[in-house]
């Protein structure tokens, strides 16, 4: 599995300079490696069944998505807060119940997608 993962992403690298040039080789570097701290930093302080889980891979899209756009910082302690409070972390933790990623949390982005908030209101609720 991990030598599959490795050709496919070696394949993409390759196709990615050929189409684009080291830019795109150098970003994607870039990104594969923060994506893998991020993952790493869940697992330090979440545990590794939940930075494996399918809530942490839906979380690490958007949240890398956000970074990208400036909407999030690439720091430990931003990505643990949001990861609790975008995900139903505490729940989980406390019933056993599914993991669940519920939108990502951006203060100033999305308010009413805090599940940890008494005002929480569904992803696409508020328009």
């Amino acid at each position: 599995m991990r030598r599959r993962a490795l050709l496919l992403g070696g394949t993409a690298l390759a196709a990615a300079g050929l189409a684009g040039g080291w830019p795109r080789i150098e970003r994607a570097l870039q990104e594969a490696t923060a994506r893998h701290d991020l993952r790493a930093w869940l697992r330090g302080f979440y545990g590794e069944a939940v930075a494996r889980s399918g809530a942490a891979d839906a979380f690490l899209a958007e949240y890398m998505q956000a970074a990208l756009r400036g909407a999030a910082k690439l720091e430990e302690p931003d990505l643990l807060r949001a990861f609790a409070q975008s995900t139903t972390l505490a729940e989980h933790a406390e019933t056993g119940a599914l993991l669940e990623h519920r939108g990502l949390f951006l203060p100033y982005e999305t308010p009413c997608a805090n599940v940890l908030s008494a005002f929480h209101a569904p992803p696409g609720e508020h328009g």
